[in-house]
């Protein structure tokens, strides 16, 4: 298995058509073979076997004649790179080399073989149909605004249809979302995705304590919001809220502006002086 400085992998199975015993391990030799094919000048050999590290290394001594010529090769492969270092891993952590063994000793090599690799994210026995999805048991805060920029719907009072006659001026639906029309100077985007609270409580996780974030202040962490491209209702009451909550906020906030020492009361020296 070869690996590349920019993370690509170069796969390869070998059979062999000898009886071999311990010195099966030098056959490093054929993939030394296949990086002077691709080119390469500056190789590290991670090999499990302490004896062939040690011996390459010249800590060990070879003694037996067959595993003395594999050594001469190997060090006459070694003089044609650059740099090349041979370096002892555990078994464990050469695990993806033993399973390409494995694969080239369990199937005849008469047989040319691609073998692909898929992910298999759900059982075989999931049906599509079985998803379980959330539900909201109470209309939110979009409810009234979508239905009537959708359908014209006004609520039964009076008072409440000419509120959000007047409110669903600053919305607009594009296709099944509904947006808000933003007039920022600081934000691109003229329309901000309208979030429910579920939704925005994800939104403000990802914002302030996810990879990316910095548990940035409340004013801060709102207009972050904002600026990427979100809004819901109450969205700075909700904003400081989440930072009183936040645990690392609270823990590692600078405290306040405490004097170092007790304070005591200083007499005036003349009446009537403070």
């Amino acid at each position: 298995m070869l690996i590349t400085l920019d993370g690509s992998i170069i796969e390869q199975s070998y059979t062999l058509g000898f009886r071999v015993t311990n010195e099966g391990k030098y056959e490093v030799i054929t993939g030394l073979r296949m990086t002077s094919t691709l080119g390469v000048s500056m190789l590290e050999v991670r090999c499990d076997s302490l004896l062939i590290v040690s011996q390459v290394n010249g800590e060990y001594t070879a003694k037996d004649d067959q595993m003395d010529a594999y050594l001469k090769v190997i060090t006459s492969w070694k003089a044609k790179l650059s740099c090349c270092d041979f370096k002892q891993v555990l078994r464990s952590e050469n695990n993806h080399a033993d399973s390409l063994a494995t694969l080239a000793s369990t199937i005849d090599f008469q047989f040319r073989r691609d073998i692909s690799v898929e992910h298999i994210s759900k059982p075989s026995i999931h049906k599509p149909g079985e998803e379980v999805f959330r539900l909201d048991c109470f209309p939110g805060w979009r409810d009234p605004i979508i239905s009537y920029l959708k359908n014209g719907t006004f609520p039964d009072y009076k008072v409440e249809a000419q509120k959000l006659q007047h409110i669903a001026t600053r919305y607009t639906l594009i296709g099944e979302l509904l947006y808000k029309k933003s007039y920022s100077r600081l934000h691109y985007d003229p329309y901000l995705r309208c979030l429910e609270l579920e939704e925005a409580k994800d939104e403000m996780r990802e914002i302030h304590n996810d990879d990316c974030g910095n548990h940035a202040g409340k004013r801060s962490l709102a207009h972050k919001a904002i600026n990427q491209g979100y809004y819901w209702l109450k969205l700075f009451e909700n904003v400081e809220e989440y930072v009183k909550w936040c645990p690392q906020c609270q823990r590692f906030a600078l405290t306040s502006n405490r004097p170092s020492t007790d304070l005591h009361t200083l007499r005036s020296p003349l009446p009537f002086m403070q």
